[in-house]
């Protein structure tokens, strides 16, 4: 009677299992791994760019935030009279806008600040003023959404 396989190497290969077609990964193995390091890539590329957005807005509502302290400590700094002079209301029971001015661009981004004054309250004791002072930018992403950060402070003799 002849032995299955010609030599003892082959004859333990077959009983233990280990053929060639047990080592390694198969094709499917491969693109499943491949697929799953790509799914997880792209997550980790979106929380990447998602963060990255986020600190933009953040620093940039931390620009305006400073050119309006900016501009209202400048205000707060003037004397009664000279704001006044600067900033007269002729209705006490309107709030008077007056023209935006627009702050040299920083980096890509062109800030527009707007001064609004007050009586407070109304009529009722017209020495005290309050000014509000609205900071305004666009977002350079897709939407191009318009933003704005508004500070107010009472000005009094």
């Amino acid at each position: 009677m002849r032995p299955y396989c010609e030599n003892m190497t082959q004859l333990a290969k077959h009983h233990s299992g280990n053929n060639a077609a047990d080592n390694g990964f198969t094709i499917i193995e491969a693109l499943i791994a491949i697929i799953l390091f790509t799914i997880t890539l792209a997550g980790g590329l979106a929380i990447y760019i998602n963060a990255d957005r986020i600190t933009t807005l953040a620093t940039h509502k931390r620009l305006a935030v400073e050119i309006a302290n900016l501009r209202m400590e400048e205000l707060r700094a003037m004397s009664y009279t000279a704001f006044g002079i600067a900033y007269l209301v002729s209705d006490p029971t309107v709030p008077e806008v007056f023209p935006p001015d627009v702050i040299p661009p920083v980096g890509d981004f062109v800030f527009t600040r707007t001064i609004m004054v007050a009586h407070v309250p109304p009529v009722a004791t017209p020495d005290y003023k309050e000014v509000t002072i609205n900071v305004s930018w666009t977002e350079a992403d897709q939407a191009a959404q318009a933003r704005a950060v508004e500070i107010k402070s009472i000005i009094a003799p």
